[in-house]
């Protein structure tokens, strides 16, 4: 959905593939919501695949957020979350 959260994100509904792959050299993150939470997340409901393909460098991959410096309350995660790097 975002990159980086400063705000609010509430009542929202992901569904299908969210997919990265890395291009040598940098890595690869994935996230079902946002990469950075700073702020809230709430009552949201992830249903998806969630990919991070690093080939040859570092991936993560994360249901919701890959960084959290905030708060995440009544959120649900219904899917298959995947990090891949050889």
């Amino acid at each position: 959905m975002v990159e980086i959260n400063n705000g609010i994100i509430n009542n929202c509904k992901i569904t299908g593939k969210i997919r990265e792959i890395s291009t040598y050299p940098n890595s690869a993150s994935a996230a079902g919501i946002c990469l950075t939470n700073n702020n809230t997340i709430s009552n949201c409901f992830v249903e998806a695949s969630v990919t991070a393909d690093g080939g040859h460098v570092s991936a993560t991959a994360s249901g919701i957020t890959t960084y959290n410096n905030g708060y995440i309350e009544n959120c649900i995660i219904a899917g298959d979350i995947f990090s891949y790097s050889k």
